[in-house]
């Protein structure tokens, strides 16, 4: 008898310690569906943390994870993320942002923040309670969002992107390197801090290997590639910092096995084409300087070197 009270007081113990958790659990529900985890939520300095795998899934964010420098790279769209385990610096599109927490290891599933995923691909998230919704948004087909430290001045003749991208595809019908000529396309757009970001979009993937290939010997390739571009748009539309985004749009009749899905689309002729993102580099014409950065087939972002201009 003893033993049988033993066992039923152990199990309404149970009971109300998981009553209790179920009561105390954030729950995150991504547009409309209830995010399934191994492991609930936690709290830390008032952020939550949630396991990364299920959030990225239900997000649509592709996935890498690097185990020797336990690094999570997640990849929407144009949009690059990078976290590091133990580490409060993460990078958007190659530019750096402060977490509040660092990403943890908990029962050996890595935990991220939360709010910083979701808002750094473009979903917008209300808290109500311990309910935690998140609602992705269509995405941008023009430029990936980065983030930065000020809204530079917009007070400029060419308002609107369209006049900017215009007043460039005008002036620049070809772009000049060690004499080469290579043709390009502009696509540009300002966000919400009113910084205004260019796509130079590369139409002939044999100009991109080549400018990969001499970057190997010249370092310092990119940004003479892009400078006049940089100062235009820092002294015509008067921005103080710029990305610009080096792309390459190229079309095969083979399926390119191996690259993320989201850069690689079927045409109605049956054909492959694939865009993706080289190159980004980052003006600051404050500090005078411009950083540069090769992204791979994910996304991620390598620093590569400074210029001090």
């Amino acid at each position: 008898m003893k033993n049988k009270i033993a066992i039923i007081t152990v199990f309404l113990f149970t009971l109300v310690i998981g009553t209790v958790n179920a009561d105390s659990r954030m729950n995150v529900v991504i547009n409309g569906q209830t995010v399934l985890f191994d492991h609930d939520p936690i709290v830390q300095n008032g952020v939550t943390l949630v396991q990364f795998k299920p959030v990225f899934n239900d997000l649509g964010i592709g996935i890498s994870w690097n185990q020797a420098k336990k690094q999570i790279v997640g990849a929407k769209g144009g949009t690059s993320i990078i976290l590091n385990v133990g580490q409060k610096t993460a990078y958007v599109n190659g530019s750096p942002v402060l977490l509040q927490v660092a990403p943890k290891v908990v029962d050996g599933s890595v935990f991220v923040p939360l709010r910083f995923i979701s808002e750094a691909t473009g979903a917008s998230i209300n808290v109500s309670g311990k309910i935690i919704e998140i609602t992705s948004h269509s995405e941008s087909s023009s430029v990936p969002t980065v983030t930065i430290s000020k809204a530079p001045s917009s007070s400029n003749s060419y308002t609107t992107d369209k006049e900017r991208n215009q007043y460039l595809a005008n002036k620049y019908p070809a772009l000049y390197i060690n004499g080469r000529s290579i043709d390009v396309n502009f696509s540009g757009s300002t966000d919400s801090n009113g910084l205004y970001s260019l796509v130079v979009q590369f139409t002939d993937i044999d100009d991109m290997l080549y400018i990969l290939e001499e970057n190997q010997n010249d370092r310092d390739i990119v940004y003479r590639l892009t400078r006049n571009i940089a100062y235009d748009i820092n002294k015509i539309f008067k921005q103080d910092e710029t990305n610009i985004f080096l792309q390459v749009k190229h079309e095969t009749t083979f399926d390119p096995l191996g690259l993320p899905q989201d850069i690689v689309t079927l045409l109605p002729n049956g054909n492959y084409q694939t865009l993706r993102f080289i190159y980004v580099v980052s003006y600051d014409f404050v500090q005078s300087e411009a950083w540069i950065f090769l992204m791979d087939d994910y996304g991620e972002p390598e620093y590569l070197n400074t210029i001090i201009f």
